[in-house]
């Protein structure tokens, strides 16, 4: 409060906290990193009300792998290439756990195909703030090598006739060298819809003629359900190795993934002490 209608000449001691009055930066001024989901204000769904999923945090919905894997096999597509390019979507964001924008942006010579890595460049990080951190390499399980380098070695170029054999975008079009993030993303979703996995969120029962706000199934709910699945299903990956996977800047965010088992905290402890 800057001052009120009883005492014109009442001010804060230390001036006001944004460099705008007017306007309140969450980020910077506040340190508020997260907003909550528009669905989680309006309802409380949680993992029991949706088959197949998992909760590890109050913030955090994902799906679980099983379900995950069945959108491989109900991908959209008319065409072979489209299903071949289609799947090559899904499999990206479930394997690397990129946001949209990073699976957009993939580039063809950025891929070490020795390690199975690709370097991909933060969709979100400021480059100001964390300048180690703006570029991160992903990794894709060696089973999947085979599978990619046909799609970009053999099937791309021909599938977009102006895109370079060489370098450019993974993931592109029939008629563009590149992929827009809400392409991605509606792939993923209709692949979901087919794969029976698809629900709505907001609103949770939608009525015939009501449009649904929010699904399930997105491109970032994948990102989402693979960290979860890095963090409590991937005993050789530990918790900084996830965040650096994930590109989190700070480890409190890989920690809300975190599904607690006090169960298996004791063995671990017994395991590890009584040597």
């Amino acid at each position: 409060m800057e001052n009120d209608e009883a005492h014109n000449q009442l001010t804060l001691a230390n001036g006001h906290p944004c460099p705008n009055k007017d306007t309140i930066d969450l980020k910077n001024d506040y340190r508020i990193y997260e907003n909550q989901s528009e669905y989680k204000r309006q309802h409380s769904l949680s993992s029991k009300d949706i088959d197949g999923s998992r909760s590890p945090s109050n913030d955090i919905l994902a799906l679980l792998p099983e379900q995950v894997e069945k959108l491989f096999e109900n991908v959209p597509g008319s065409k072979q290439q489209t299903r071949l390019r289609n799947e090559i979507v899904v499999r990206l964001a479930w394997y690397t756990g990129c946001r949209s924008d990073e699976l957009s942006r993939m580039r063809v010579e950025n891929i070490d195909w020795d390690n199975c890595l690709i370097n991909v460049r933060s969709a979100k990080l400021n480059p100001e703030e964390h300048p180690k951190l703006i570029r991160r390499d992903v990794c894709f399980p060696r089973e999947f090598k085979f599978q990619l380098k046909r799609w970009c070695e053999r099937v791309r170029h021909g599938f977009c006739g102006v895109a370079d054999p060489g370098e450019g975008r993974i993931l592109v079009t029939t008629h563009s060298d590149e992929m827009q993030p809400t392409q991605i993303n509606n792939i993923i979703k209709s692949a979901a819809r087919a794969a029976g996995v698809q629900r709505p969120l907001r609103p949770p029962d939608p009525e015939p003629d009501d449009e649904v706000q929010e699904w399930f199934v997105t491109s970032h709910r994948i990102r989402r359900s693979a960290i979860t699945h890095w963090v409590n299903d991937v005993d050789s990956l530990d918790l900084h190795q996830v965040r650096r996977l994930a590109g989190h800047a700070r480890i409190n965010q890989t920690m809300q993934y975190v599904e607690d088992d006090d169960e298996q905290l004791i063995t671990d402890y017994q395991r590890g002490m009584n040597r």
